[in-house]
């Protein structure tokens, strides 16, 4: 993808002394005639002189950067002017530029610390519960927030947040307390909500922890923050699955009811009673999923979850000064232009093997704060269970997407003074 160094741009560098610093240009090597003139040096070096002779030295070639052309010399009528010119250059793999040094030298840095950061604080899991509901498409009357940096009760009693071990992890739980026994006529809400991604384009220098090179004309740079493509990626690409059995305990069989929400979009999936509807939670509006359970929930029954996001495409190519909207610069061209590059695939994989939910449930909780007895954890291509009997991972076809779910099995009735957990975190 940024092999694009081409034969003269390898003559070019190899001119070149490290950390950009150049030697001047050599002499020209005639001596009677038509003597070929000296190369400028790279960088800031300056210009050699033209070659000698009886006859006309040759023109000079133009160092790279800001190098000085050489000036004419010997007996010869003159020698040519050098010319500009520009690095032909590239980031090593899963880099991005970040900028240029005095000699135009590309510095360059990986983007997951600032992939991690805006994931963690700009994308929340909202849960909740609404009684006496069934079919309705009403919103929850309890529920909460948690991302990878906070956790917020929204909205009822007994419901808390607080943090657990688990997978090596610290993670930050908020946990649900429904009210009375969860049957038929509850409901079970749950959406997945990124921010909007801003990159707040400005002149460099970029701060190398959490932006980047957009735009460069051979002497300034444009930055824009990282972290925003990031959260673009997860607002078009990630759903959080639910999903409910009945009569299921240990199996291992996808759910009978099932849905996805993200920020942009939000399905009822399979069952009905099931529904999506957007409402204003601590401010913002949520695509929320419903699902309605038949009949109580209990011992025999189990609720899924999985975390899907889709694959990104790639996108590069050279550009005269500024990148197209969502790309950055990885690299620079011999003829000034500059070479872009969508970060979408590299931030699909990282959150792929680093951004996780967490799920769990305990009884006799009510207003506690004790970690979940009974939990587990969930990604793309990853599921485990790390505590409870009967809880289970499967991977089924919803949609025609090839989900894990990690299924949690409760104990006993779920009622008012059980807990349901989740959280959610990018490692």
């Amino acid at each position: 993808m940024r092999a694009f160094f081409s034969t003269l741009g390898l003559l070019l560098f190899a001119f070149g002394c490290a950390e950009g610093t150049a030697p001047a240009g050599g002499a020209g090597g005639g001596t009677t005639s038509n003597a070929a003139g000296g190369n400028g040096g790279d960088a800031t070096g300056a210009g050699g002189p033209s070659g000698g002779g009886v006859s006309q030295g040759g023109d000079g070639n133009g160092g790279v950067a800001t190098t000085d052309g050489g000036g004419g010399s010997g007996t010869g009528a003159h020698g040519g002017e050098g010319g500009g010119g520009a690095l032909e250059q590239a980031c090593p793999a899963n880099e991005f530029a970040t900028g240029f040094d005095a000699g135009g030298v590309i510095q360059c840095a990986p983007i997951e610390p600032s992939v991690v950061s805006a994931v963690n604080n700009g994308c929340d899991i909202f849960y909740g519960i609404r009684d006496g509901c069934g079919a309705c498409s009403d919103p929850p009357t309890k529920w909460g927030r948690v991302n990878g940096a906070t956790c917020a009760n929204g909205v009822g009693a007994d419901n808390t947040c607080s943090s657990a071990t688990i997978g090596g992890q610290n993670v930050g739980l908020f946990g649900l307390n429904a009210d009375g026994d969860v049957d038929d006529n509850d409901k079970l809400y749950a959406g997945f909500m990124c921010d909007a991604g801003v990159p707040d384009e400005g002149p460099g220098p970029c701060d190398s922890s959490g932006e980047a090179v957009v735009g460069y004309d051979g002497a300034q740079v444009t930055c824009a923050k990282t972290g925003a493509a990031a959260l673009d990626y997860m607002r078009a690409s990630c759903s959080l699955y639910v999903g409910w059995r009945d009569t299921c305990g240990a199996c291992t069989d996808a759910p009978s009811k099932w849905g996805y929400a993200g920020s942009q979009a939000c399905s009822a999936g399979s069952g009905a009673g099931n529904t999506c509807v957007s409402t204003v939670l601590g401010g913002e509006t949520v695509p929320l999923l419903g699902i309605d359970f038949d009949g109580d929930v209990d011992e025999n029954d189990k609720l899924y979850f999985g975390l899907h996001c889709a694959g990104a495409t790639e996108a590069s190519g050279p550009q005269p000064v500024d990148c197209p909207d969502g790309q950055f610069l990885v690299g620079t061209h011999a003829d000034g232009t500059v070479e872009c590059e969508s970060p979408a695939p590299q931030i699909a994989a990282y959150v792929a093997q680093h951004c996780t939910a967490y799920i769990g449930f305990r009884d006799s909780c009510g207003a506690c704060t004790t970690m979940p007895a009974k939990y587990g954890r969930v990604r793309e291509g990853f599921c485990s269970n790390d505590a409870g009997v009967d809880n289970t991972c499967t991977t089924a076809n919803l949609a025609g997407q090839a989900v894990s779910l990690f299924g949690l099995s409760t104990d006993g009735n779920v009622n008012d003074d059980d807990k349901l957990y989740i959280g959610f975190k990018c490692d």
